[in-house]
């Protein structure tokens, strides 16, 4: 019961773009410029590739939920943004080495 409300105590009093467990997500050069949560969601976006429609489809979030927060009509948690770019990489880095295994073999 404590912990809670302690971790609810911090986070509400926290920086807006102060980043925990998605750090690696967050770099300095971001803090400082102040990227929005739209901005970043944006790019992460476009690193992977897809249109609006299909990232809503990968992640299981509606088409328009994601579309307002593109257009900062609505405001995502910064926990879910960083949760999606976890996701993103891991699939990157999984890809990664399934293609190194298979140059690995092939030689």
């Amino acid at each position: 019961m404590y912990a809670v409300r302690d971790y609810n105590m911090y986070y509400r009093y926290a920086p807006r773009n102060f980043c925990t467990a998605g750090a690696i997500f967050c770099s300095e050069e971001e803090k400082v410029m102040g990227k929005s949560l739209q901005e970043r969601l944006i790019e992460l976006r476009e690193s992977t590739g897809m249109n609006r429609k299909s990232f809503a489809e990968y992640f299981g979030i509606p088409y328009r939920t994601m579309t307002d927060w593109e257009r900062g009509e609505r405001q995502m948690p910064e926990y879910l943004l960083r949760l999606m770019a976890y996701k993103v990489k891991v699939e990157m880095l999984s890809k990664e080495g399934k293609e190194n295994k298979g140059e690995t073999i092939n030689e």
